[in-house]
Formats: C-alpha cells, structure tokens, sequence
C-alpha cells in the first residue's frame, strides 16, 4: 500500500510542475521542448505516466498518469469546465490496459494530471498541428467503463469543488446530512451524472428507442431544479428528442407498472416512441423519484 507520504510528495512535486507552467503560460503558450522539459508530458501515446518517477506509487509498478494528449487524432468532448477522454484503444492491448489503470489511479489517489491541447502562437486552441501547446491542470472525476472515458474537470478547486453522484448515492434528492448552503457552493457536472447513469443500466441505449449512441443523454427524474440529485437512480438514458419531450411533460413513466403514457391529445406513435415500457430494463430507477414526477403528472 502506497504511504501517504508518498502520495504527498507527488502532489508537491505536479504541484511544482503547474507553478512552472504558469510562470511561462501567463505571457504566452509553451513551446513542445518546454512541455518535455517541465515534465508535464513526454510520450508518443495519448497518455504519458512518467513511470521513472510513479512506478514506485502503484502495486504493479506500471505508474500514475502524468499527462493526457487531446492533439491531432485525440477527439475529446470539452464543456465548460468538465470534458471526457477516451480509453486509448490500439493493437497494444498491455500497455492500453496499464494506460488505463494509470488514470484510474489517478482519480482514485486524487492526483491532478495535465492536460496537452495544441495552439497557435496566439495561444488559442486548435484543431491538428499547432505551433505551440496548452496545458491545463485536470483532475478526474468519475471512471466510465461502459463508455470507455474518464470525466475530468478543468475547475480550479478540483474533484473537491463538486458534488458528485457517489456523494448523493440512494437518493433522489440532494443529500438530507448536507446543508443547503453547502450545496450550493458545489458545482454540478452532467458529465459525471452521465457517466453514474450508463453505469447504472448497464448500457448506453435510449430506453424508448434505437437512436444511435452518440445522441444518448442523461434526464433527471426529478429536476435539478427541484433539488433533484445526481445519483444514478434519478436518471434516464435517453435520446436527445425524447429528452426534450420527457422536460416538455410530452410523457411521463407510470411508476406501477413502468408504462410510457402520453400527454392528452398525443400517442406514442407521433412521439416515435418505439418501447411502450421499461420493464426491459435490469435496474429500474429509483421508484420514489418516478412517483414525485408522476404526482406532478397526474
């Protein structure tokens, strides 16, 4: 087992690698031989782990990641301040795996990693060969193996500055011990509440059609707005068209018996609903949570 001295010493250490990031990235992007020489990333593949100075951190000695590439072929998902980032997945399968365990080790040791984008001398993000580079500090917020990708956030205060779903496990509203105020200090990411839902059914799959996956979304049972948390069992995997219609109050779930009932004056068929019930599903969402937005159908 890891001490945590040891621990600490790494984060001191990517501690002083952001310092020295900072100092040049203030006045202008960094060049790649100042990447390289800061220790942010220096590596072919899309994740570098710097094993000379992690491999002693991990059971196995295959290292915690250092720095993550989104260049060139690297097509990741940024939001606002959250993103996703693929498994890598080539004809190397022993070294994606260890690649893999790397960032998990990460999320779970709560190391920050750095993020590399390239960018033009001007400092703006580009797609493909940009003359200079971007870092961002990142730190990982939830593991996705069903969507093979890590959430990351680029937010200052870190993993810490959200509430994320594991923090609200088993309720469909915001954690009873965690006062009010609290909670609003904490930042909300619908990527991890995505991820904590595909976890949840198992697949990534509109539960009312076939649309393809790169159209599936996560909708809260009970809203965000009426203090509806981000745990796994108030959400649904469904399409972007279904879930704007589920946010409309076009249909809603019968909790009894997990029917799909239409608003008055329409039917499932002009909705394009393909599944008429849910009952397919291996774990139901949470009953409490279809029975608030029932109560509010009815």
């Amino acid at each position: 087992m890891t001490s945590p001295e040891a621990i600490q010493a790494e984060l001191q250490r990517r501690s002083a690698i952001w310092d020295a990031v900072q100092s040049i990235q203030k006045e202008r992007p960094l060049t790649a031989d100042e990447v390289r020489e800061i220790g942010c990333y220096n590596g072919a593949r899309g994740i570098w782990r710097g094993k000379a100075s992690t491999a002693h951190l991990t059971p196995l000695g295959s290292g915690i990641c250092v720095g993550i590439s989104s260049r060139g072929k690297y097509k990741d998902v940024f939001e606002e301040e959250t993103g996703t980032y693929d498994y890598p997945s080539t004809q190397a399968k022993t070294y994606d795996q260890g690649d893999i365990e790397s960032m998990r080790a990460a999320l779970e040791l709560g190391l920050p990693v750095f993020l590399i984008r390239d960018t033009n001398l001007k400092g703006e993000v580009v797609e493909g060969k940009g003359s200079r580079r971007r870092v961002d500090r990142v730190e990982f917020l939830e593991d996705n193996p069903i969507s093979r990708n890590l959430v990351f956030t680029f937010s200052l205060g870190g993993r810490g500055a959200y509430l994320l779903p594991q923090e609200q496990e088993g309720s469909c509203f915001l954690a009873r011990e965690t006062s009010k105020k609290e909670v609003q200090t904490k930042k909300r990411s619908q990527a991890a509440f995505r991820a904590a839902v595909i976890s949840r059914y198992g697949e990534k799959r509109c539960c009312l059609c076939d649309a393809p996956p790169d159209v599936i979304e996560a909708a809260h049972i009970v809203p965000v707005s009426d203090d509806g948390s981000d745990w796994g069992g108030n959400g649904l995997l469904l399409c972007r068209n279904h879930h704007a219609l589920y946010d409309l109050w076009r249909w809603c779930l019968d909790p009894e018996h997990m029917e799909v009932v239409p608003a008055e004056g329409r039917d499932l068929t002009a909705l394009q609903v393909q599944r008429s019930n849910i009952r397919h599903l291996t774990t139901p969402p949470d009953k409490q949570a279809l029975e608030w937005r029932w109560s509010r159908w009815a």
